[in-house]
This record gives structure tokens, C-alpha cells and sequence, in this order.
């Protein structure tokens, strides 16, 4: 193992995210529309990031100072894609940590709270566990801005973006090839201009989501903040319900903006070496390929089935909208719930502004009962009930699109849905987008190859004699590559079951103690939790529902969400290696 190769790689990343960091600091001021007063503590919190960030970075170097970088085998690339995740994990957490973040005001964010958000962010997984995300008091605009440039970071990798913007010629194959699988055939013969390549499709499609949403009537912030959640397919919002609020914003055109997310939601759930065909003028690539093909039959079938099932039972019925309201009222109020008596806040030269006014009641809200927060989701589910067939099919796609891309934007809470609508939100959640997207999940091409596993099977049950070889986009297939998918599905199965077994065991009861079957519940609610966990979904069912967070969860299962988290995304063979005993042995 070439250490001094490694540590020189990480002091890389470690530079990478400290600039990140420094970036984000004018979001806080006039274009986020918040006030430097609630930003102060925001700017810290980036500035002793950044310098925690650079501090590491020269540590790092100064380690790896005088080792020979040229060369990379396949130990090496491994163990930077892992650890550089790693280390990135742990440096976007500080921001949160120095800045003083709040779960709710009050509560302030611990280290299991900062390290669950870094590796939602950096992973583009988009659960949270901040429950005011509208209050500056409880999280700066600053902060809320970096939680967005996590996803941007990481939709294409932290170590896509080092090869694409540093490159260290040969070594960046190695990388590459761990760090986004395959290409789509690109024709490309460098590795670095590979990286480029997929960097300047991804820029392009945050700038043109960003566009089309400040087109929609959204504020700039607000279209460039999801602009980085969509093209990443991440799922952070700057609203506590989610992509849902805009529907009941006057200014906004809420249909134009779901429909824009839901394009632009598909589009990065595909392979990126075939968006590159398509900006060749090639389009033809895309339509061959067997597994865009699958994915998108399978989108189709998914949003007939769950229009079907819920118009079959009244899913999308504006009484059963109204009924969730009043029975989930959870929704956290939102900025335009103004209560001009309640100001928790001292006046400022004399007297109190409508701005201080408007804060103060955000943090009034939180502290002072549930009834603004009943009425607030009742206007975003009254806004979002479907008053025809049309708005029943375009909330079904939405919603099938947002949970297989690995997005996790509500515009409903889906999981009050029929059993039969939610069974298959489970088996989109499972199996994902295309490889080579920034989508989450088992990718469709192992779904489809699992498929001529069991044929494969099937067959030779009958005619043990035959030999077919199994074929994929016109390429035959070694069995090795079958055995190799099943088990990786196998595996993956397997850690969900670990994972929830084991926060069965030391999660407490008491979320779940009023509910009519709180055991039964919070099984399938921790089963769904650590099925959206490797899937880099974000949002699961019941009490980690469309509109809820993962705030109230002990530290331990924080900690192992963020596990699961940085397993999904690396697709999991990479983070077991650097753990087996094997991998450090000299060969």
C-alpha cells in the first residue's frame, strides 16, 4: 500500500471542501433574503469549517510529502474513493458542529445530528433531522445553503469533481472506475476528460433546472438551492413540506415546478455517458440501451399501478387529503404564518421591524403548540388534493419518479396511501435508478440481470443440457457476472435486515407508543428507514414519512444511517474492503 500516495489524495479532498465552505457564505445576506443578524453564527460556523478543512488538508500533505504519486493499483484507488468519502463526511459535518444548529429551537445539533446531515448531503440521500428549516434562528441561511452545496458536491462524487478539476493523469482511471462505474461506452480515451465530460453535463443541468425553476416564480435561492437537490437527486429542501410548499405560494406556478423537477428529477436518474451521446447528437444510443429501456417501463407500469390503486381507494380524493391533515398534522409552520404578537426577540434600535416580527413568530410557532402547524398542512394538502384525474396522474408520477431517482420530494404524504401504492414505492426505493446517474438504489441493470438469473434457472430445470448464454445491450454475458449481481443483491438485502434488527433493538419505544399497533409500527417504519438509508432515497414511511425528519432517532441509529448512507452510495464492496483484515496485508 502506497500511504503517502493515499494521505497526498486526501489532503486534496480535505482543500476540495474547505473551498466548498468558503463559497457558501454570501448565500447567507440578500440572496437568501435573511438578515446578517441570524448570520452570524451561520459564517462561523463555515469560516472554522474551512479552516478545520485546510488545517487537515496540510496535515495530510505533510504525511504524504515525498511519495510517489505517479502510480496508482487497485488497493490504492480503493482507499482513497473510501476514506476520501470518509473524510468528507466528517469535514462537512463541522460547519453544522462551530455554527450552532438547531434540531428545533432550543435543541441544538449534536455530533450524531452533524455527521447524520453531512453524509444525507454528501451521499445525496436527503433525510434530515432538522426540523426548521424556515427559521434562521434555529439554522442560518449560511448553513442551510451548505447542506444544498453538499449535494452538489457529491451528486457526482467528491472524487468525479477531484479527477475533473485536478487530474492526476493515469491515476485518475483507477479512481474513475471505482468511483462512478460504468460509462456508457463514451468515447473518451482519457479518464480525466471522461471526468470533464460528465462535469460539464452535470453543471449544465444544474444551470438549466435552476433557470426553469426562477421561471416557475421562486425566489433565486430557492431555485438554485433545488436546482442542486434535483439535478443530484438528493431531495433537500429550504421548506419543512418539501417541494409541496410551492403549491401554495401565490407567486409560484406550483404545477410548472412540479413537472420541472419531475424532467429534470428523470433526466439525472439516467446514465450520464448517454446524456453525453445525446449532446453528440446521438440519441439513438440512449433508446438501445437495454437498461434506460427498462427503466423507463418500469417508471410507466409504476405510476399506472399507483394511480389505479389510488384512485381504487380514494387516495386522491380531497376528503382523504383533508382527513390526513387532520389526523398528521405535523408540518411545520411555514414564513408567511404571521402573528404580529408574539415577539420573543428585543427590539432593535428602538423598535421592531416586520422582518423581526416575522422571525420572531417563526420561533414563537415552534415553541408556543401544534395549531399553527395543523393549519399550515392543511393549506399545503388542500393545495396539493388533486381536483382531477390529470392532477391524480401528475402526483403519482411525481411521486414514483422522486422515490426511484433516490430524490425523496413530497408533494403529498404518500405514506397514508393504500398497502398495494406502497408496496411498489418499496420496490422502486429497492431497485433505483440507471448505473453511472446520481441516482440511488441497486441500479436497474442488476434488476434486469436478476431477471436472466431466474430464467437462466428456469430453464436449465427443463433442459439441463442447453446452453444459452445471456446477453445484455448485444454482449454475452460470463456467468460470473450473474453470480455476481444475485450476490450483490443478496448482500444488500441482507445489511437492510442487519441494519433494522439491530435499531430494533436500542431505538426506544416511545415514538411509537401511542400508535394502534406500536410495535408492528415501528418495525415497518425501521425497516423502510434502512431500506431509504442504502437506497439514498431520504424519505421512508410512518414516523420517517414524506413531510417528517429524522431528528427524533437516538444517536447510535443516526450513526448507522450514516453508515448505510456511505455503503448505498459507494455500492457496498468498497466500504467492506477497507474494514477486511485482508485488504492490509502485504501481497
Amino acid at each position: 500500500m502506497n500511504y503517502r500516495a493515499v494521505f497526498v489524495f486526501l489532503s486534496a479532498v480535505a482543500c476540495f471542501l474547505g473551498g466548498g465552505m468558503l463559497l457558501c457564505i454570501p448565500w447567507g445576506g440578500e440572496l437568501s433574503g435573511s438578515d446578517w443578524r441570524w448570520e452570524a453564527r451561520g459564517v462561523e460556523g463555515l469560516l472554522m469549517g474551512a479552516a478545520t478543512s485546510f488545517v487537515v488538508a496540510f496535515a495530510f500533505y505533510w504525511f504524504g510529502r515525498g511519495g510517489d504519486s505517479t502510480r496508482l493499483f487497485r488497493k490504492e484507488a480503493i482507499a482513497i474513493v473510501a476514506f476520501g468519502w470518509i473524510l468528507a463526511i466528517f469535514l462537512g459535518a463541522t460547519p453544522y458542529l462551530y455554527g450552532g444548529a438547531e434540531l428545533r429551537p432550543g435543541v441544538p445539533a449534536t455530533f450524531a445530528d452533524a455527521i447524520f446531515e453531512s453524509a444525507s448531503g454528501l451521499t445525496t440521500t436527503g433525510a434530515t433531522v432538522f426540523g426548521e428549516l424556515e427559521n434562521p434562528a434555529s439554522l442560518p441561511r449560511t448553513l442551510l445553503f451548505w447542506r444544498f452545496a453538499t449535494h452538489f458536491l457529491g451528486g457526482l462524487g467528491v472524487m468525479c469533481f477531484f479527477v475533473a478539476l485536478i487530474g492526476h493523469g493515469a491515476n485518475g482511471k483507477a479512481i474513475m472506475k471505482l468511483e462512478r462505474g460504468a460509462s456508457g461506452n463514451m468515447p473518451v480515451a482519457k479518464m480525466r476528460e471522461l471526468a470533464f465530460a460528465l462535469f460539464k453535463i452535470y453543471v449544465f443541468l444544474n444551470v438549466a433546472c435552476a433557470a426553469a425553476f426562477w421561471g416557475c416564480g421562486v425566489s433565486f435561492f430557492d431555485a438554485v438551492a433545488h436546482a442542486f437537490s434535483t439535478v443530484a437527486t438528493g431531495g433537500f429542501s429550504s421548506r419543512n413540506a418539501s417541494v409541496g410548499y410551492f403549491a401554495t405560494d401565490p407567486n409560484v406556478n406550483g404545477v410548472a415546478f412540479e413537472l420541472t423537477a419531475l424532467f429534470f428529477m428523470f433526466v439525472a436518474s439516467t446514465n450520464y455517458g448517454l446524456l453525453y451521446w445525446v449532446a453528440l447528437r446521438k440519441p439513438e444510443k440512449l433508446f438501445r440501451d437495454v437498461e434506460w429501456r427498462t427503466y423507463l417501463i418500469i417508471l410507466t407500469v409504476a405510476t399506472v399501478a399507483t394511480f389505479g390503486f389510488g384512485c381504487a381507494k380514494g387516495d386522491f380524493s380531497e376528503s382523504a387529503v383533508g382527513e390526513d391533515a387532520n389526523l398528521r398534522g405535523e408540518a411545520k409552520v411555514g414564513e408567511r404564518d404571521v402573528v404580529w404578537d408574539a415577539a420573543p426577540f428585543p427590539q432593535v434600535a428602538g423598535e421592531l421591524t416586520r422582518e423581526d416580527a416575522r422571525l420572531a413568530q417563526d420561533v414563537g410557532d415552534a415553541q408556543n403548540g401544534e395549531k399553527g402547524k395543523d393549519a399550515d398542512l392543511r393549506r399545503t394538502s388542500e393545495a396539493s388534493a388533486p381536483k382531477s384525474w390529470l392532477d391524480s396522474l401528475r402526483l403519482s408520477a411525481f411521486t414514483v419518479v422522486s422515490l426511484a431517482s433516490g430524490t425523496g420530494f413530497a408533494t403529498a404524504r404518500y405514506e397514508l396511501w393504500n398497502a398495494a401504492s406502497l408496496l411498489v414505492l418499496a420496490l422502486l426505493m429497492f431497485g433505483g435508478g440507471c448505473s453511472a446517474s446520481t441516482a440511488g438504489g441497486a441500479k436497474i441493470y442488476r434488476v434486469f440481470l436478476l431477471g436472466k438469473a431466474i430464467l437462466s434457472n428456469v430453464e436449465r430445470t427443463h433442459s439441463p443440457n442447453v446452453v444459452r448464454a445471456a446477453r445484455y445491450n448485444g454482449e454475452n454475458l460470463e456467468r460470473d457476472v450473474l453470480n455476481s449481481v444475485v450476490v450483490h443483491l443478496i448482500t444488500l438485502i441482507a445489511l437492510i435486515l442487519a441494519v433494522t434488527l439491530a435499531t430494533l433493538c436500542w431505538e426506544s419505544d416511545a415514538p411509537w407508543r401511542n400508535a394502534p399497533s406500536p410495535q408492528i409500527e415501528k418495525l415497518t417504519d425501521l425497516t423502510g428507514a434502512a431500506l431509504s438509508m442504502f437506497s439514498n432515497v431520504g424519505p421512508a414511511f410512518g414516523k420517517m414519512g414524506a413531510l417528517e425528519n429524522y431528528g427524533f432517532l437516538s444517536a447510535p441509529t443516526k450513526l448507522a444511517y450514516s453508515c448505510a448512507m456511505l455503503i448505498g452510495r459507494l455500492e457496498i464492496w468498497i466500504v467492506l474492503a477497507v474494514f477486511a483484515p485482508v485488504f492490509w496485508r502485504r501481497n
